[in-house]
Protein backbone atom coordinates (compact mmCIF):
# COMPACT_ATOMS: atom_id res chain seq x y z
CA UNK A 1 0.00 0.00 0.00
CA UNK A 2 1.62 3.48 -1.27
CA UNK A 3 1.06 6.59 0.89
CA UNK A 4 -1.81 7.89 -1.50
CA UNK A 5 -3.57 4.82 -1.16
CA UNK A 6 -3.21 4.46 2.88
CA UNK A 7 -4.51 8.26 2.74
CA UNK A 8 -7.70 7.85 0.63
CA UNK A 9 -8.36 4.56 2.51
CA UNK A 10 -8.45 6.07 5.96
CA UNK A 11 -9.80 9.90 4.71
CA UNK A 12 -6.19 10.97 6.22
CA UNK A 13 -5.16 14.61 5.29
CA UNK A 14 -1.55 16.48 4.35
CA UNK A 15 -1.51 17.31 8.20
CA UNK A 16 -1.99 13.45 8.70
CA UNK A 17 1.44 12.75 7.16
CA UNK A 18 4.81 13.88 5.76
CA UNK A 19 8.06 12.49 4.13
CA UNK A 20 11.11 12.09 6.21
CA UNK A 21 13.67 13.86 4.71
CA UNK A 22 16.78 11.77 5.88
CA UNK A 23 14.96 8.52 5.78
CA UNK A 24 13.04 9.11 2.82
CA UNK A 25 10.58 7.11 5.04
CA UNK A 26 6.53 8.41 5.48
CA UNK A 27 5.30 9.02 8.95
CA UNK A 28 1.95 9.50 10.01
CA UNK A 29 1.12 11.41 13.02
CA UNK A 30 -0.04 9.46 15.96
CA UNK A 31 -3.66 10.89 15.93
CA UNK A 32 -3.92 9.37 12.13
CA UNK A 33 -2.64 5.97 13.41
CA UNK A 34 -5.45 6.32 16.01
CA UNK A 35 -8.05 7.07 13.12
CA UNK A 36 -6.57 3.86 11.05
CA UNK A 37 -7.38 1.88 14.49
CA UNK A 38 -11.11 3.00 14.99
CA UNK A 39 -11.63 2.28 11.84
CA UNK A 40 -10.13 -1.17 11.64
CA UNK A 41 -11.93 -2.06 14.67
CA UNK A 42 -8.35 -2.85 16.06
CA UNK A 43 -8.36 -3.75 19.77
CA UNK A 44 -6.52 -2.96 22.86
CA UNK A 45 -5.71 -7.00 23.82
CA UNK A 46 -2.94 -6.28 26.49
CA UNK A 47 -0.86 -4.25 28.35
CA UNK A 48 2.00 -5.53 30.03
CA UNK A 49 4.72 -3.13 31.91
CA UNK A 50 8.21 -4.65 31.12
CA UNK A 51 10.51 -2.36 32.70
CA UNK A 52 10.10 0.88 34.43
CA UNK A 53 12.42 3.57 36.31
CA UNK A 54 13.12 6.93 36.50
CA UNK A 55 15.00 7.21 33.47
CA UNK A 56 13.18 4.59 31.06
CA UNK A 57 10.24 2.72 30.64
CA UNK A 58 9.01 0.12 28.34
CA UNK A 59 5.47 -1.76 27.64
CA UNK A 60 4.65 -4.55 26.00
CA UNK A 61 1.54 -3.91 23.99
CA UNK A 62 -0.67 -6.54 22.19
CA UNK A 63 -3.52 -5.60 20.08
CA UNK A 64 -5.43 -7.23 17.48
CA UNK A 65 -7.68 -6.87 14.07
CA UNK A 66 -9.75 -9.71 12.76
CA UNK A 67 -8.37 -12.22 15.25
CA UNK A 68 -5.01 -11.70 14.19
CA UNK A 69 -3.13 -10.47 17.44
CA UNK A 70 0.27 -8.63 17.00
CA UNK A 71 2.25 -7.59 19.95
CA UNK A 72 5.16 -4.88 20.05
CA UNK A 73 7.44 -2.85 22.73
CA UNK A 74 6.87 0.54 23.27
CA UNK A 75 9.93 2.01 25.10
CA UNK A 76 10.94 5.51 25.85
CA UNK A 77 14.31 6.61 27.74
CA UNK A 78 15.69 9.91 28.56
CA UNK A 79 18.05 8.78 26.11
CA UNK A 80 15.92 8.56 23.58
CA UNK A 81 13.40 10.82 23.71
CA UNK A 82 12.91 14.50 24.56
CA UNK A 83 9.27 14.19 26.20
CA UNK A 84 9.52 13.87 29.98
CA UNK A 85 6.45 11.52 30.29
CA UNK A 86 7.94 8.24 29.41
CA UNK A 87 5.34 6.31 30.35
CA UNK A 88 2.99 8.01 27.52
CA UNK A 89 5.25 7.78 25.32
CA UNK A 90 5.97 4.57 25.41
CA UNK A 91 2.79 3.23 25.41
CA UNK A 92 2.40 5.57 21.99
CA UNK A 93 4.71 3.87 20.20
CA UNK A 94 3.58 0.92 21.05
CA UNK A 95 -0.09 1.40 20.42
CA UNK A 96 1.38 2.95 16.87
CA UNK A 97 3.75 0.35 15.86
CA UNK A 98 0.89 -2.41 16.39
CA UNK A 99 -1.14 -0.60 14.50
CA UNK A 100 1.30 -0.34 11.66
CA UNK A 101 1.87 -4.00 12.09
CA UNK A 102 -1.74 -5.14 11.88
CA UNK A 103 -2.22 -2.99 8.30
CA UNK A 104 1.00 -4.13 6.93
CA UNK A 105 2.35 -0.53 6.15
CA UNK A 106 5.93 -1.56 7.20
CA UNK A 107 6.25 -3.23 4.39
CA UNK A 108 5.82 -0.09 2.57
CA UNK A 109 8.39 2.19 4.69
CA UNK A 110 5.23 3.93 6.32
CA UNK A 111 6.01 4.84 10.06
CA UNK A 112 4.90 6.80 13.04
CA UNK A 113 5.84 9.96 14.51
CA UNK A 114 6.36 8.32 17.54
CA UNK A 115 8.77 5.98 16.87
CA UNK A 116 11.33 8.78 16.87
CA UNK A 117 11.68 12.14 18.01
CA UNK A 118 13.78 12.97 15.04
CA UNK A 119 10.81 12.01 12.60
CA UNK A 120 8.62 15.03 14.77
CA UNK A 121 7.51 17.98 12.59
CA UNK A 122 5.38 20.86 13.53
CA UNK A 123 2.19 20.87 11.33
CA UNK A 124 1.45 23.91 9.81
CA UNK A 125 -1.99 25.00 11.77
CA UNK A 126 -1.99 28.77 10.48
CA UNK A 127 -2.46 31.95 12.37
CA UNK A 128 -4.84 31.59 15.24
CA UNK A 129 -5.82 33.02 18.82
CA UNK A 130 -3.07 30.79 21.02
CA UNK A 131 -6.16 30.09 23.46
CA UNK A 132 -8.19 28.54 20.67
CA UNK A 133 -7.55 24.96 19.48
CA UNK A 134 -5.83 24.31 16.32
CA UNK A 135 -7.03 23.70 13.14
CA UNK A 136 -5.12 21.01 13.24
CA UNK A 137 -6.16 19.46 16.62
CA UNK A 138 -9.88 20.04 15.69
CA UNK A 139 -9.48 18.20 12.53
CA UNK A 140 -8.44 15.16 14.01
CA UNK A 141 -11.02 15.06 16.71
CA UNK A 142 -13.70 15.38 13.85
CA UNK A 143 -11.49 12.42 12.33
CA UNK A 144 -11.57 9.96 14.99
CA UNK A 145 -15.22 10.98 16.21
CA UNK A 146 -16.12 10.28 11.99
CA UNK A 147 -14.34 7.54 12.22
CA UNK A 148 -16.59 5.92 15.25
CA UNK A 149 -19.60 7.23 13.86
CA UNK A 150 -19.94 9.55 16.66
CA UNK A 151 -19.59 12.93 14.67
CA UNK A 152 -22.97 15.06 14.47
CA UNK A 153 -22.34 17.89 12.40
CA UNK A 154 -24.98 20.27 13.34
CA UNK A 155 -23.78 19.68 17.07
CA UNK A 156 -20.21 19.69 16.64
CA UNK A 157 -19.41 22.51 14.64
CA UNK A 158 -20.93 25.17 16.91
CA UNK A 159 -18.89 23.60 19.52
CA UNK A 160 -15.65 23.45 17.22
CA UNK A 161 -16.04 26.95 16.48
CA UNK A 162 -15.33 27.76 20.17
CA UNK A 163 -13.41 25.12 21.44
CA UNK A 164 -10.17 26.07 23.50
CA UNK A 165 -7.05 24.70 23.28
CA UNK A 166 -7.18 23.57 27.08
CA UNK A 167 -10.44 21.95 26.20
CA UNK A 168 -9.48 20.19 22.69
CA UNK A 169 -6.58 18.90 24.61
CA UNK A 170 -8.52 17.19 27.02
CA UNK A 171 -10.46 15.67 24.42
CA UNK A 172 -7.79 14.40 22.93
CA UNK A 173 -5.89 13.17 25.93
CA UNK A 174 -9.16 11.09 26.86
CA UNK A 175 -9.16 9.80 22.85
CA UNK A 176 -5.59 8.93 23.32
CA UNK A 177 -5.92 7.07 26.70
CA UNK A 178 -8.79 4.80 24.76
CA UNK A 179 -11.41 6.36 26.57
CA UNK A 180 -13.30 7.51 23.01
CA UNK A 181 -16.95 7.14 24.70
CA UNK A 182 -15.99 9.63 27.55
CA UNK A 183 -14.16 11.94 25.03
CA UNK A 184 -17.25 12.31 22.88
CA UNK A 185 -19.56 12.84 26.47
CA UNK A 186 -16.92 14.91 27.43
CA UNK A 187 -17.30 17.07 24.07
CA UNK A 188 -20.94 17.39 23.67
CA UNK A 189 -21.10 18.39 26.79
CA UNK A 190 -19.55 21.39 25.54
CA UNK A 191 -22.26 22.62 23.88
CA UNK A 192 -23.45 24.41 26.79
CA UNK A 193 -20.84 26.61 26.87
CA UNK A 194 -20.67 27.49 22.69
Amino acid sequence: MKIKELAEKYELTNDDFWKHKQSGKWILTHDACTIISHKEEIKLESFDSLYQSDNECRFLIGMSKDGRIVKSVGEAGKSNCTSKYLGCMAEKRGRDRCVLKLINAYEYGIYSEEESDDFKVKPSTGNYNSDMASDYMKNNIRKIFTASGDYINEKAEPIMRGLSKTDGQRIKDLMESGKLELAVEEFYKLNKES
